[in-house]
């Protein structure tokens, strides 16, 4: 019996580079990601995602809420645990890959992402962004989605 999960419905080519095996891999050796259960193509231009639910708060909402003061040095550590799963990230794809360019990631690495945990985990959601890209899509990544989100911390 499964726990609580949810369904994700996603088209078919936004997912055609997601290794659902390398996947579960790198799930097994880090403690933040969900458990994808089931990953099925429904038809010729639907897949189907079954994905653990994870309770917590987005940080985009913890970050963006008046009512909540979320301290700069906590930010900071946000951004350097993030920092970790990109080291992960490319860790994994090294010994998976032996050596040629590719590298498993997440292409949508922001603070509507990732989940903070009420035991203050933080849970990368949304594994159908997981792609294999060369090096050169890699590092856009990193340069595009992670250093605006530490441009806007700066700006605080």
């Amino acid at each position: 019996m499964l726990g609580d999960v949810v369904e994700k419905y996603v088209n078919a080519s936004e997912v055609k580079y997601f290794d659902y095996p390398a996947y579960q891999e790198l799930y097994e050796q880090v403690d933040w990601l969900p458990k994808v259960h089931l990953y099925e193509k429904v038809n010729e231009t639907v897949t189907k995602i079954t994905i653990e639910w994870v309770d917590g708060v987005l940080l985009d909402d913890l970050y963006n809420d008046k009512s909540i003061s979320t301290p700069s040095d906590m930010k900071s550590l946000h951004y350097y645990e993030v920092l970790n799963m990109y080291i992960e990230m490319q860790k994994f794809s090294r010994k998976k890959s032996g050596g040629n360019n590719e590298i498993f990631f997440h292409t949508g690495i922001t603070p509507s992402n990732i989940i903070k945990t009420p035991d203050e985990r933080l849970v990368l959601i949304d594994p159908d962004e997981f792609q294999l890209g060369d090096k050169t899509n890699f590092i856009t990544n990193i340069m595009t989605k992670y250093a605006r989100w530490l441009f806007k911390m700066l700006e605080e």
